[in-house]
């Protein structure tokens, strides 16, 4: 799923995934049980972000 070329720029990785973090949190902090949209949302939102994170690291050690 890592594209070869990625148009955005870090400050719109770190933006995004910031976004990403406040949706997590939100989800985390419901009480009670999620239901099976919630969870599968939740996971989505997670892996996003996972693959984002490793776009993010994959530029940085590029930079080095």
């Amino acid at each position: 799923m890592t594209a070869k070329s990625n148009s955005l720029s870090k400050a719109d990785l770190r933006e995004i995934l910031s976004h990403l973090e406040s949706s997590l949190d939100v989800l985390d902090r419901r009480a009670g049980h999620l239901s099976a949209a919630e969870l599968s949302l939740k996971s989505m939102l997670g892996a996003l972000k996972r693959e984002l994170e490793g776009q993010l690291r994959a530029r940085d050690a590029m930079e080095e």
